[in-house]
């Protein structure tokens, strides 16, 4: 029998300084882990520093939000500027990560 997918557990979050958009979603990502962490953690990996690990989970646009399980395996990602509810909606996806 197979086994049920793992809630999330960690929305890390690919940006750049140069980035703008990652700029404008700073704030709601912020309000965000305030009210889900340590339930959930928020990490963020800055692509300049960083671009081999961009490469592993092949990412191709700034910002991305990858949603990972408690094993580091991607279960979700938002490509491109997005706002709360999007996130929040992905989250709801996998309802389990905010009991």
């Amino acid at each position: 029998m197979p086994k049920a997918p793992l809630p999330v557990k960690t929305v890390l979050e690919c940006w750049a300084p140069w980035c703008g958009a990652s700029h404008r979603m700073a704030m709601q990502l912020t309000e965000l882990a305030a009210e889900l962490e340590p339930h959930i953690a928020f990490s963020r990996l800055n692509a300049d520093e960083m671009p081999e690990t961009l490469g592993e989970f092949q990412v191709r646009v700034l910002p991305t939000l990858l949603f990972l399980d408690t094993r580091g395996l991607e279960l979700a990602r938002l490509e491109g500027e997005c706002g709360r509810a999007e996130i929040e909606a992905t989250l709801d996806a996998h309802a389990a990560a905010r009991a």
